[in-house]
């Protein structure tokens, strides 16, 4: 894993965003230099970053650094999640899942407001979504993600609007 892949993650997954030259990006609480960035997320593979999130320009603003920053990438590797904070996430993911009612020919309904559920790195059919997140035992997950801003829909789907929760548990295959 590398910045390259980091930064496309970002850019395919919120369209908008803007990564400048000044953006700084932490590692489990732990703010990289630029120099030393690659060589650091060398050490992981993909599926070791449980959670990476994007603070643009507008909500950075607020932080207060050494020189002007031009967003915040946030990365979080397994097993360095609070358990609590797993906790509440997982509570808070799985009250936007509703159970399927009757099976139609219908397609997704994105205005049930459930986001898109991608699990050990596999986007869940959104038909599955209350079942999939049900069988999952808090003591499995090891990274819990939930972005409730819209993603990009041309690689997550009609439900994108709703935000996407990634979880990554001990099962993985």
């Amino acid at each position: 894993m590398d910045k390259k892949y980091i930064d496309s993650w970002i850019i395919n997954t919120f369209p908008n965003s803007q990564i400048g030259e000044n953006a700084i990006y932490i590692l489990d609480g732990i703010p990289l230099d630029n120099d030393s960035l690659d060589f650091k997320l060398s050490n992981f593979n993909r599926t070791d970053i449980t959670s990476i999130d994007y603070l643009d320009k507008a909500l950075s603003d607020s932080l207060t650094f050494c020189k002007p920053i031009e967003g915040v990438i946030l990365m979080i590797s397994k097993g360095n999640q609070i358990k609590r904070s797993i906790k509440e996430t997982f509570k808070k993911a799985k009250s936007k899942y509703l159970p399927v009612g009757l099976k139609t020919t219908a397609d997704i309904n994105s205005k049930r407001g459930e986001p898109v559920l991608i699990i050990d790195g596999i986007q869940i059919n959104h038909r599955e979504y209350y079942a999939k997140i049900n069988e999952i035992k808090l003591r499995q997950i090891v990274g819990i993600q939930y972005i409730e801003r819209p993603v990009n829909p041309n690689i997550y789907g009609e439900n994108a609007i709703n935000g996407l929760v990634k979880i990554t548990t001990n099962n993985e295959k």
